[in-house]
């Protein structure tokens, strides 16, 4: 009879154990505005699967994915409430939390996909993760984003001039819109949600953005015309909540950090997949790609560099480094 009161004792200590094992566990709520196709979004999947390997079940990220959480604005602004605890988003958003970032939307500023991967992975690239305390967030890993470059109606970009009047959507950047100034283009910017309509109603003649928004946005059924002048790489990042990151214990942070820079390099070999089959789908949709002699328009753009404050000019001349 005792042996039996024994066992019962250690079965229930073991079901505490448990128990308690269990109300420890964290689920991360995550948001990404990309379709659940994209290659960031495959990339969190990857993060979850890793995290909830490393740490045994502890954490475990639920991934909203096509802007379920809304756009990237509210999803910061919910991320530093700690209301999502995570987020993938353009680092474009992040200027007004940390300037340095504006410099990130230079043109030509990485030569090709390669430099950037050398300066995302480079010890220079860890000053972007950290913010002010006030600002409610934390970085934790780059993703690669696709080159942009212009696609329009019916006629290729070849040169400058063939920008000349033509109406291109871009981002509400003043970086960008001081670019589309100096190569000629009438810069409209609009919301992402907006630029489908604006195209089927003339309201724009083209944009500017990475080959599998042709398809992935079913831009192609309407821009016929695609120019690789692959003007700016403007990166995405990982962001999560300083009340989430106070609630994991060192080791979980560990453990989330390392899971989202091993999830980045997943990500870089997706995204390169990704774009190379929109571009094959795309040509079967009619449209036509061009690859204009870029030094044209650098020429163009180059004066922007001269005109940043002596402390960004020293940003740049870092970033340029950490890709030798």
């Amino acid at each position: 009879m005792k042996k039996n009161l024994f066992k019962g004792s250690v079965i229930s200590c073991a079901l505490a154990l448990i128990t308690s094992y269990s109300a420890q566990a964290i689920t991360l709520k995550v948001a990404d505005n990309h379709l659940a196709i994209d290659s960031t979004v495959l990339a969190l999947k990857a993060m979850n699967e890793e995290l909830k390997k490393t740490t045994n079940g502890e954490v475990k990220l639920r991934i909203f994915a096509n802007g379920a959480l809304g756009d990237e604005t509210q999803v910061l602004q919910d991320v530093q409430k700690g209301t999502v605890d995570m987020a993938r988003v353009s680092s474009s958003n992040l200027q007004s939390f940390n300037d340095k970032f504006s410099v990130l939307s230079m043109p030509y500023l990485f030569a090709s996909n390669d430099a950037y991967l050398k300066f995302s992975l480079s010890p220079l690239a860890e000053t972007y993760y950290s913010y002010p305390e006030t600002s409610g967030i934390k970085g934790l890993t780059f993703y690669t984003s696709p080159f942009r470059s212009f696609y329009t109606r019916d006629k290729g970009i070849e040169k400058p001039a063939d920008l000349k009047g033509v109406k291109i959507r871009v981002m509400a950047d003043p970086t960008v819109l001081n670019m589309m100034k100096r190569l000629g283009a009438t810069a409209t910017p609009l919301p992402y949600s907006e630029v489908f309509g604006a195209m089927q109603q003339g309201v724009v003649d083209g944009a500017e953005n990475a080959v599998s928004t042709l398809t992935d946005a079913r831009h192609g059924e309407m821009m016929k015309a695609y120019s690789f002048d692959e003007h700016t790489l403007v990166p995405d990042i990982v962001v999560i909540s300083m009340k989430t990151w106070a609630k994991l214990t060192p080791d979980q942070q560990a453990k989330v950090k390392q899971a989202a820079l091993n999830s980045a390099v997943f990500q870089t070999q997706e995204q390169a997949r990704l774009q190379a089959k929109a571009k094959t789908d795309a040509e079967t949709m009619g449209v036509k790609f061009y690859y204009p002699e870029k030094k044209a328009f650098q020429d163009l753009v180059e004066p922007m560099y001269a005109e940043l404050p002596a402390e960004k000019m020293q940003q740049v001349t870092e970033i340029r480094n950490s890709m030798q």
